[in-house]
């Protein structure tokens, strides 16, 4: 199965993110000590300390649905929502890097998406956390990226009206493929911009340049831990590894 099988569906939309940046800079954290208010004046606040890292799906709607023959279908599911909420009840979904050291893999964690309405039919999904992929400039000035993986402990609506919904039930009841991107137009806070993106079928992803074998017949690109960066000071001027983006010491 390829991302281009059918059937599938796409979706538009804006996001909106809203990641404290007060934990950008470790050096903060040598100056954090109770009480916290006001905050030490040399502190790096960045451009979002009270941020809540709250991220979302707003007015995100159904497109287009490419049916089984691969030509557009007037299925019920086009101009549904596509909305997102928490894992849990009451929560929401969150955006955080992986420590401050590291802030090119930023992961959404607590997912969880729905597509379609009571008329049409609809399937929820938990989005499995994976950080952006292919961070870059853009014309409108904001960074873009993507986010790729599946959606899984699958609810579908009892017999749904949407063909589409039907036949992604028959062939994959247990898990679905997303990919979205993204690009940031607004700094805020919170952050937002454009969002576009596709639900199909599983396909096969590739794990650090190699295809191994996963439950339910997916593949999942995993993040290896924290990426690390060369460097020529040593003893003896051998190469080492150390975290990206810190300064090397002697």
């Amino acid at each position: 199965m390829s991302y281009l099988d059918v059937p599938r569906l796409h979706f538009f939309g804006t996001f909106t993110a809203n990641p404290s940046t007060v934990n950008n800079d470790a050096t903060n954290y040598e100056q954090l000590e109770p009480p916290f208010s006001p905050p030490p004046p040399s502190l790096d606040q960045g451009w979002n300390p009270d941020g809540d890292h709250t991220w979302a799906f707003v007015g995100c709607t159904v497109r287009t649905v490419t049916g089984d023959d691969g030509s557009p279908s007037q299925d019920p599911l086009v101009g549904t929502a596509v909305a997102s909420t928490g894992t849990e009840p009451h929560s929401s979904p969150k955006l955080v890097d992986l420590d401050p050291e590291q802030q090119m893999v930023s992961t959404l964690f607590g997912l969880r998406i729905q597509i379609g309405d009571e008329t049409s039919g609809w399937v929820t999904g938990t989005f499995q956390p994976q950080p952006f992929l292919d961070l870059t400039g853009t014309p409108s000035g904001g960074p873009g990226a993507y986010y790729q993986s599946i959606l899984q402990d699958l609810t579908w609506s009892p017999q749904p009206a949407s063909p589409a919904l039907r036949e992604l039930q028959k062939v994959s009841q247990y898990s679905l493929s997303i990919k979205f991107n993204l690009v940031q137009t607004a700094q805020g806070p919170p952050a937002s911009g454009p969002i576009t993106g596709t639900i199909d079928l599983p396909r096969v992803v590739k794990i650090c340049c190699t295809s191994v074998a996963a439950s339910a017949s997916q593949r999942m690109r995993l993040m290896c831990l924290r990426r690390y960066s060369p460097s020529s000071i040593g003893d003896g001027g051998a190469a080492r590894l150390m975290p990206a983006g810190r300064a090397p010491s002697r």
